[in-house]
């Protein structure tokens, strides 16, 4: 008897397992309907149902928003040692998802995460350790550039905390043009790119330029795009050849337009 119930384990395993990758496959492939379906019914025991199960209630996918029952099937695969699961709690108490900010829980996750081999653990550590490792714009500007937006604004923060007006822009830039999970809604745009361009940020002068030409305040635009046209930043030049040849915000004249066509045409420092 015992040797047919050994037999059955056996044969009921892989059909259990391939189950599984089915239920995650699904979920990749955006079929959060068949995803939830297969993986709740591995709720109780697997780390990795466990684990996108708390992807679903933290991304709403399919089923309702909910960052309690997120947190509790993280929780869960992280005491099995799911690393990808103890990064996702680390990051829900270090931003106060939903939770009260908790930086000392979300340390302790770090460490889990990065135990256990999550690669971008290991750099958020970074965040936890400012004593003893400091944190630059070109950190933040390295994570921005690969695509990286929430990890990029929490250094960003920590800089501008640090008076640090050049990292305003880029809080305000992300916030501005790109949505993703997670992106603060409490943040002006519009309030960041007007003190770091008054701080003489060319790239925040530009935005204003483009911000004020948007709502038909040429003049305000033509003042922004000059200050940054000086300090060589090529879009700004274009821009302001352009509002000359025109006659936008400023007495039409060609030869001004010419001037900075010119120089945006000598130009090769994109803004950024």
């Amino acid at each position: 008897m015992r040797d047919f119930i050994s037999k059955l384990a056996l044969f009921f395993t892989p059909i259990l397992s391939s189950k599984l990758e089915e239920g995650i496959k699904a979920y990749e492939e955006f079929d959060y309907i068949k995803a939830f379906k297969i993986l709740e019914k591995f709720a109780n025991k697997n780390k990795e149902a466990q684990y996108y199960l708390g992807k679903m209630y933290e991304k709403a996918d399919f089923v309702d928003k909910d960052i309690n029952k997120a947190i509790f099937y993280y929780e869960e695969a992280a005491k099995k040692n799911h690393a990808d699961a103890a990064f996702a709690l680390a990051m829900i108490y270090h931003r106060g998802k939903g939770v009260e900010k908790d930086d000392e829980i979300a340390k302790d996750y770090i460490d889990l995460a990065i135990i256990n081999g999550n690669l971008e653990a290991k750099n958020m550590l970074n965040l936890f350790e400012e004593n003893q490792i400091e944190l630059t714009l070109k950190d933040g500007i390295e994570l921005f550039q690969k695509g990286d937006f929430l990890q990029a604004l929490d250094i960003f923060k920590v800089i501008a905390k640090k008076n640090n007006t050049d990292a305003l822009f880029y809080i305000g830039y992300i916030c501005e043009y790109f949505d993703f999970e997670g992106k603060p809604d409490n943040i002006e745009p519009f309030e960041l790119f007007l003190i770091s361009a008054n701080a003489g940020n060319k790239n925040a002068q530009y935005e204003m330029g483009l911000q004020e030409y948007y709502k038909d305040n040429y003049k305000e635009a033509v003042l922004w795009y000059e200050k940054a046209a000086n300090q060589g930043l090529k879009e700004a030049q274009k821009n302001l050849s352009t509002m000359y040849e025109l006659g936008y915000g400023v007495e039409k004249d060609l030869k001004i337009a010419k001037f900075w066509m010119s120089e945006y045409l000598n130009n090769d420092k994109e803004g950024i």
